[in-house]
């Protein structure tokens, strides 16, 4: 069994590397620096996931982002994965820059991928990251989508559940009877809160 899901982590890793190798230049050094790291993950290595921290957003945000949600696999993988993603250098901004890029259009896909890059940020324990969620608690805009089987939110109250997730100390209660109430109480406690949060260190609390 553990054998079977040790191949199928590096599986999981070898298929997101190809899937990036296609839209990032095979002579792009950060690239190449990629594909060392997986070599060596492939031969046992877990924990040289860390030394993707110092390579850029765009080239290992994406791989890290999926090894950081999937619980399913290797628990200590998904750890090093989270880790990791929070050290990667400007990793707050490259994930807002994407969520910024689908704020103004309406259709499923957009707020599918604004859901999806916020939640990887909600993986990403730092102060910045948080400040930027909470940032969106405030975005009375940009729309959610309802396709009646299918709906998300708006921006607003996925924010505010996010954070919920997050379980911040001292934060509003994580069950609300009731949604538009529940993002009010949100910025309230954050309008009282925020200063705990202003500088850029990893959030060390709950």
């Amino acid at each position: 069994m553990k054998l079977i899901l040790t191949s199928s982590i590096f599986l999981m890793f070898a298929i997101i590397v190809n899937v990036l190798a296609q839209t990032v230049p095979q002579s792009d050094p950060d690239k190449a620096k990629m594909d060392e790291i997986d070599q060596r993950m492939r031969n046992g290595d877990k924990a040289a996931v860390l030394e993707e921290a110092n390579l850029r957003p765009d080239v290992v945000v994406p791989s890290l982002s999926i090894a950081a949600r999937d619980k399913s696999t290797d628990p200590e993988r998904v750890e090093l994965a989270r880790e990791a993603l929070s050290r990667v250098k400007g990793v707050e901004d490259y994930l807002k820059e994407k969520i910024d890029q689908q704020s103004t259009r309406r259709d499923a896909d957009a707020a599918d991928e604004r859901y999806k890059q916020l939640d990887i940020l909600s993986m990403v324990r730092t102060n910045k990251a948080i400040r930027i969620i909470a940032s969106y608690l405030f975005d009375d805009k940009t729309p959610g989508y309802d396709g009646g089987d299918y709906s998300i939110g708006p921006i607003r109250l996925e924010a505010a559940l996010l954070l919920d997730d997050m379980a911040l100390a001292g934060a509003p209660s994580n069950k609300p009877t009731n949604l538009k109430d529940h993002v009010l109480e949100w910025r309230t406690w954050w309008l009282r809160n925020h200063g705990k949060f202003d500088d850029a260190s990893p959030y060390r609390g709950k």
